[in-house]
């Protein structure tokens, strides 16, 4: 057919052909266009729903730490004396730092042990399990 001339209904054919091919390349670069800007919206919708969570967490720690502090600074005003006071505010621990000091013994823990070697390094240290052979 290559050394053979192309009749008029032949041409036409290919150039049906070759148009259709054009409109579907057309539709599938706008289809893949569209499919990426979903993507990045996905994305962001994603990255402020983890915003707003984050805010929240940290929303709900600043409001147990106030009321946490409102209790002991309470306890510590109803004290008899001053003594009593300073007595109690030397044990009393601040939530902030608590909760600070426990999350960097953590990260530390974990830098140094894997999940399961905590769990048997808290089995065998804990008296939970005392006298079981169950390691």
């Amino acid at each position: 057919m290559a050394d053979k001339e192309k009749t008029g209904s032949e041409l036409a054919a290919q150039r049906v052909r070759q148009r259709k091919l054009r409109e579907k390349k057309q539709r599938e670069i706008l289809l893949q266009q569209q499919n990426k800007a979903d993507t990045d919206d996905k994305k962001l919708i994603g990255q402020l729903k983890a915003a707003q969570s984050q805010n929240r967490t940290v929303e709900l720690r600043n409001k147990v730490n106030t009321a946490i502090s409102e209790g002991l600074i309470e306890s510590i005003e109803n004290q008899t004396s001053a003594r009593a006071a300073l007595r109690l505010e030397a044990l009393l621990i601040d939530p902030v730092k608590e909760h600070n000091y426990r999350t960097k013994a953590m990260r530390e823990l974990k830098s140094i042990m894997t999940s399961y070697e905590q769990y048997k390094c808290h089995r065998i240290m804990s008296d939970d399990h005392w006298g079981e052979r169950n390691l």
